[in-house]
C-alpha cells in the first residue's frame, strides 16, 4: 500500500476467508461479474450504430494499406494520429468481421483491460474498496463508454494510460520497500514500454508523462534513503527517456512528410464561460441533455435555453465532485504521508491540463474533451476516495453515478445520441438510384455495395468530382453543416455542367443530410467525362 488511513484492510475482511470463499476469490468473482454485465450490455450494441466520419479516418488507412510497412504512409494521408491503433486494426482485420462490430470490438476490449489495470493500481495505492468504487464509477462513465464503442485510437490510449499508472505504482512500491534493483528496473522498463505505446497512440500522451513526473517525484521523496532515491531517479529518467526515444521515428515522419487533416472544424471556441463544457463532458459525455453537435456548435446561451433543467442538475453534480476534490485536498495535503494523493488526484492533472490549453492558444488547434483523456482516470478515483472518507457526500455521489448511468443508457439505447447515420444514407441512395450512380461521403467508401462508381472523402476545398462516366444519379452525404453550403455550391456547378439537376434533400438520417442530383434528358449517355474539365 502507498497510503495509510484508507490503505489497510479491516480485521473482519482479513479473516473472512475462514468463513467460505477467500477474500481474493470473492473480489475476483465480483469484478468478473461487473465486467460480464457491462459486456452483455455493450457488445450487442457495437454494431447497431453506423460508422461515422471520425472512425473512417482510422479504418480507411487500414483497408488501403497493402502491407504493414505501408500503413504509416496511409495514416499520414487520412489521419492526424500516430499509427499504433491503426496497426492493431490492421493485424485483426482478417480475424474479425469487417463490420461495425468487428471494427469496434478491439476498442471495447482495450477499455475493459484498462479498467482492470486501473483497479489493480488503485487497489495497491489505496485499497480494494476504493478500487471497487472507482471501477463501478468508471464502468458507468458515458465519456469512456463512447470511446469503447468507437473504432478509433482513444480506447487504446486509455489502456496505455492505465498500464503506465500501474507500472508507476509498482515502481514506487519497489522504491519504498527497498526491493532488489532488478525489480525496480523491471517495472521501470515496463513503465517505459507503456508510455512509448501511449505516445504512438496519441501525441497528447506527453501530458500524461508530465503528470507522472510530478507524482513520481513526490512518491520518491517520501522517507527514502539517498542511495535508493538515486536509484529511483535513475530508473525513472531512463524509463521516460526510452519512451521518448522510441517515439522519435514518428516525430521524424511528421517533419519529413506533409500531413493530412488538422483536427475537427466544429469544436467550441475557447472562452471563460465555455470552459464549463470540459468538466461537463468528462463526467457526462455527450448524452445527457445536449448531444455532441449541440455541445460543440451551439452557444452557451442556446444550450441554457434548450436544456436549462438538465444542465442545472448536471451543474449540481459537478459541484458535488468539486466538493469531493476540496475534501481530498484538505485531508491529504497537511499529512506528509498522504500528500502524494493530493498531487496525484488534483495538482498533477490540473497543472498538466494547462498544456493542451496552451497548445490551443499557440496553434488554434480545436481542443475537444477527448484530448483530455490522460487526466480522466483521476475522476473515478476521486469518487472512490471521497465516498469512503466523507460520509456526508456518499448520497450525493451516488446521485452523480446514477446520472452517469442514465447518460450511458442514452448512449446505448436512445437514438437521439447515436452517431451519424451515414450507413442509412448510403443504403437509401443505392436503393433509389439508376446506374451509373455515385455516392459522395466520408463513410460511403465503407458502405457502398451496388453503386457502379464511388468517390469518397469529398471534402477538399477547391476540388471537383471526377467521373469515369457521366452518372445518372449523384448523392452527397452532408455531415459538416458548417461547410455544407460551399461544398454544395461547388458540386452544383460541376453537376449542372454535366446536365444533372438538383432533386432535393433527405434529412431523415440522424446527423446528416442526403442531397440528390439526377440526370435530365440524355445527359447520362456520354462517357469519359471529367467534372473538373467542364
Amino acid at each position: 500500500m502507498l497510503t495509510t488511513p484508507t490503505g489497510s484492510l479491516d480485521v473482519s475482511e482479513q479473516n473472512a476467508g475462514s468463513r467460505g470463499l477467500s477474500v481474493t476469490t470473492r473480489r475476483r468473482l465480483l469484478i468478473a461479474g461487473i465486467v460480464a454485465l457491462v459486456t452483455a450490455a455493450v457488445v450487442p450494441r457495437l454494431g447497431v450504430q453506423s460508422l461515422w466520419t471520425d472512425e473512417v479516418f482510422t479504418i480507411l488507412p487500414v483497408l488501403e494499406a497493402r502491407e504493414l510497412r505501408d500503413l504509416p504512409t496511409q495514416v499520414r494521408t487520412r489521419d492526424t494520429h500516430p499509427p499504433l491503433s491503426h496497426a492493431v486494426l490492421y493485424l485483426t482485420r482478417d480475424l474479425l468481421p469487417r463490420s461495425e462490430l468487428g471494427w469496434r470490438l478491439p476498442s471495447f476490449v482495450f477499455v475493459e483491460l484498462g479498467l482492470l489495470l486501473l483497479y489493480a493500481a488503485v487497489a495497491r495505492a489505496w485499497n480494494h474498496r476504493v478500487a471497487l468504487i472507482a471501477l463501478i464509477a468508471a464502468q458507468v462513465s458515458p465519456y469512456l463508454l463512447f470511446y469503447s464503442m468507437e473504432a478509433r485510437n482513444y480506447a487504446l490510449w486509455f489502456l496505455t494510460i492505465a498500464a503506465a499508472f500501474y507500472c508507476m505504482v509498482r515502481w514506487a512500491e519497489s522504491l519504498r520497500d527497498k526491493m532488489p534493483a532488478r525489480t525496480m528496473w523491471r517495472w521501470a522498463l515496463l513503465w517505459s514500454l507503456a508510455n512509448a505505446a501511449g505516445l504512438w497512440t496519441h501525441m497528447f500522451h506527453v501530458f500524461a508523462m508530465a503528470s507522472q513526473v510530478l507524482i513520481a517525484a513526490v512518491l520518491a521523496l517520501r522517507g527514502t534513503d539517498r542511495k535508493q532515491l538515486a536509484r529511483g531517479a535513475l530508473t525513472a529518467i531512463v524509463a521516460w527517456s526510452l519512451a521518448t526515444i522510441a517515439f522519435a521515428p514518428w516525430v521524424f515522419e511528421l517533419f519529413s512528410r506533409p500531413g493530412g487533416l488538422a483536427g475537427v472544424g466544429w469544436a467550441r471556441k475557447p472562452s471563460v464561460l465555455g470552459f464549463a463544457y470540459y468538466p461537463f463532458a468528462l463526467v457526462f459525455g455527450s448524452s445527457l441533455g445536449p448531444d455532441l453537435r449541440a455541445l460543440h456548435g451551439d452557444s452557451i446561451e442556446e444550450l441554457l435555453v434548450r436544456y436549462g433543467l438538465v444542465l442545472t442538475v448536471a451543474g449540481a453534480a459537478l459541484l458535488v465532485i468539486a466538493s469531493a476534490v476540496m475534501g481530498i485536498v484538505r485531508s491529504t495535503w497537511p499529512d506528509p504521508r498522504r500528500r502524494w494523493e493530493c498531487v496525484a488526484l488534483v495538482v498533477a492533472p490540473a497543472l498538466c491540463m494547462l498544456g493542451p490549453f496552451a497548445y490551443v492558444i499557440a496553434t488554434h488547434f480545436p481542443l475537444t474533451p477527448r484530448h483530455l483523456l490522460f487526466a480522466w482516470p483521476v475522476l473515478p478515483v476521486i469518487v472512490g476516495v471521497a465516498a469512503l472518507e466523507r460520509p456526508s457526500l456518499r448520497a450525493p455521489l451516488v446521485g452523480v453515478v446514477a446520472l452517469m448511468l442514465l447518460s450511458s443508457a442514452n448512449l446505448l439505447w436512445n437514438p437521439q445520441y447515436y452517431k451519424d447515420d451515414e450507413r442509412g444514407a448510403v443504403q437509401f441512395a443505392e436503393a433509389h438510384s439508376s446506374a451509373p450512380a455515385y455516392v459522395f461521403g466520408d463513410v460511403a467508401p465503407l458502405y457502398a455495395r451496388s453503386s457502379e462508381h464511388l468517390v469518397g472523402l469529398f471534402k477538399q476545398a477547391g476540388r471537383h468530382p471526377r467521373f469515369d462516366v457521366v452518372p445518372h444519379d449523384v448523392w452527397w452525404i452532408e455531415s459538416r453543416a458548417w461547410q455544407g453550403r460551399s461544398d454544395r455550391e461547388r458540386l452544383d456547378r460541376a453537376l449542372l455542367a454535366l446536365g444533372l439537376r438538383y432533386e432535393g434533400a433527405e434529412s431523415r438520417f440522424h446527423g446528416v443530410v442526403l442531397h440528390h442530383w439526377r440526370a435530365v434528358g440524355d445527359a447520362a449517355a456520354g462517357s469519359g467525362v471529367d467534372g473538373a474539365s467542364r
